[in-house]
């Protein structure tokens, strides 16, 4: 009985590590609809805040497709999940997706992308 509980709290693990992983490349790279900051003196020239490049947030946009909207089936085996999962696994993975979706879709960051 052992057993499928380690299974269990592994998989769990792995989807909070790989929700915050996830979660923090949107974020804290501020990647996709994101601006950098550098602060000048008044005698530097030179922008203060620019776009991140849309090379870089496309290449944020294939990553995120590729690891977040392209469902991990690995993590959904049903030969595993029968033994240990009560029917919530795919709603954590789908929740997941939600979350990305959402910090994507934040008012700040939609309106930079449509002004970039």
């Amino acid at each position: 009985m052992e057993t499928p509980l380690l299974v269990l709290q592994c998989l769990e693990c792995h989807r909070e590590s790989f929700k915050q992983s996830i979660n923090g490349k949107i974020k804290d790279n501020n990647i996709i609809g994101g601006m950098t900051e550098d602060i000048k003196t008044m005698s530097e020239e030179g922008l203060v805040f620019k776009y991140v490049a849309k090379e870089k947030q496309k290449r944020a946009v294939h990553f995120i497709n590729r690891q977040v909207f392209e469902t991990p089936y690995w993590l959904l085996d049903s030969n595993i999940l029968s033994r240990i999962d009560y029917g919530i696994m795919v709603n954590k993975v789908i929740e997941a997706q939600n979350q990305v979706l959402t910090s994507l879709l934040d008012t700040y960051s939609f309106v930079r992308m449509l002004d970039n």
